[in-house]
């Protein structure tokens, strides 16, 4: 495949869309692990309320200094899943036959 112009322009409109995608994604990912944390400390050590080091946790988890992507290695992950994904809806390999 020869890469145009065109192709390039495809693949930043790509790659904006999936980095949205993927960053709501992640927020969607956590915010469920953390809901699933809670519901095991409530419903299946039968103390009814977390105690205040997992509450803590999943205030830090969620939201750390009060963004929900804050760490390097979700910036990274988001990143490297959008770029693949970029890639993969840019150049499709049935596209060469």
């Amino acid at each position: 495949m020869v890469a145009t112009p065109l192709m390039f322009l495809l693949f930043i409109f790509n790659l904006i869309k999936s980095l949205i995608a993927t960053a709501i994604g992640w927020v969607v990912f956590k915010v469920v692990v953390a809901f699933l944390v809670i519901c095991y400390w409530a419903f299946l050590t039968k103390e009814g309320s977390a105690p205040t080091s997992v509450e803590h946790w999943f205030k830090d988890w969620i939201m750390p200094e009060g963004v929900p992507i804050y760490h390097w290695w979700e910036t990274t992950i988001i990143v490297v899943l959008a770029v693949i994904t970029a890639l993969s809806l840019t150049f499709r390999p049935e596209d060469e036959k």
